[in-house]
């Protein structure tokens, strides 16, 4: 199962349609990196060319709420362009 949220809504639209046509379990959001607002726990949660363009003041509470967010044993991840 792969969670995904996006800032932008025609890329969530178009995740939503691919995951429909390959019948994936894939769940996508539209939302902020800065607000997450979903109630599950990850095994992994990744970052993929987003974190180092957001402010460091809002990596620090972002990172907190992605501790919340991973099981115990998760991991977080973060490549950079």
């Amino acid at each position: 199962d792969v969670t995904t949220i996006d800032f932008n809504q025609e890329l969530v639209d178009n995740a939503n349609y691919v995951g429909q046509q390959m019948n994936w379990q894939l769940k996508n959001y539209n939302m902020d990196i800065r607000n997450i607002t979903i109630d599950e726990n990850f095994d992994h949660i990744t970052s993929i060319c987003v974190f180092e363009h957001i402010p460091m003041y809002d990596r620090i509470e972002i990172n907190k709420e992605i501790k919340k967010s991973l099981r115990p044993g998760g991991f977080f991840s973060i490549p950079f362009d």
